[in-house]
């Protein structure tokens, strides 16, 4: 497992690749989610509060599966301006893996792409934090 390192106000946080890529359960998933929660690291949002998620639209990812060529799909941060000032969001783009003879890079392709994901807890699914068993609501844990 390889894993980088950075330091967010005195707490380690790393960056490790997965073990595998097998999916796993909403059991699994709980306790991650939870730590982030509870993490002093926080991205906010247009309203200050923590960013818990990025709701993407699924017929935009959709459109970049629709090439069966694409290995990966990128969710890419970034900061769109806007008149209220400016917002995290995502740029999503599909990416293929290229090379040969052992020596794989990855590309990312330069079209679908797009920039739009609504963020979290500005708009949440409604179970959300019940699911995380977790008091409150999204108001409660930005």
């Amino acid at each position: 497992m390889k894993a980088s390192e950075l330091k967010f106000e005195g707490q380690a946080i790393r960056s490790v690749e997965p073990e595998s890529t097998e999916t796993f359960t909403w059991a699994d998933a709980k306790p991650m989610i939870n730590r982030y929660l509870d993490h002093l690291f926080r991205i906010p949002t247009p309203s200050g509060k923590r960013l818990n998620a990025l709701m993407v639209d699924a017929d935009n990812l959709r459109s970049i599966l629709a090439d069966e060529s694409i290995d990966e799909v990128a969710l890419i941060f970034a900061v769109r301006e806007t008149s209220n000032g400016q917002d995290v969001t995502t740029v999503i783009a599909g990416v293929k893996f290229q090379g040969q003879d052992g020596s794989l890079t990855r590309e990312i392709q330069s079209a679908p792409v797009f920039d739009y994901c609504q963020p979290c807890p500005e708009i949440c699914p409604t179970n959300l934090y019940t699911l995380l068993e977790r008091t409150g609501g999204p108001s409660d844990h930005g």
